[in-house]
């Protein structure tokens, strides 16, 4: 289970790496939502695989995703509401890449290192 846990951070902060390059823009945050913000390790690894803070969210996100479409569709919420009403209603909470076991910290240079490599099978041949 650890290792499936461990590729999956590595695998978030090598997109994290490609969209940073792709776009210019370095994130100053992660934000994981969905049934992974119930595994408190997972959360922890992706913090530092990524070396930036994880905010984790909603674990229903497509519920909540769903209502909040629904509610704007019957125009109880206006266009602009959404992230406000997902803010009040949903508790987040942050992991800071420091504040993980040191254990945990070798998965950052995995990261970078895997980065590196190529991802699309037609650069493999």
């Amino acid at each position: 289970m650890r290792t499936v846990l461990e590729s999956l951070a590595v695998a978030y902060a090598r997109e994290v790496a490609d969209l940073s390059r792709l776009t210019g823009i370095s994130p100053d945050h992660v934000v994981v939502v969905g049934g992974g913000v119930r595994n408190t390790l997972l959360v922890e690894m992706t913090a530092a695989a990524c070396r930036l803070p994880v905010v984790a969210g909603a674990a229903e996100a497509s519920a909540v995703g769903s209502a909040l479409a629904q509610l704007q569709t019957l125009g109880h919420l206006g266009p602009d509401d959404g992230a406000r009403v997902l803010a009040a209603s949903v508790p987040t909470t942050v992991t800071e890449p420091g504040d993980v076991d040191a254990a945990l910290h070798p998965l950052a240079d995995l990261a970078d290192a895997t980065t590196a490599l190529p991802t699309d099978r037609k650069e493999l041949i």
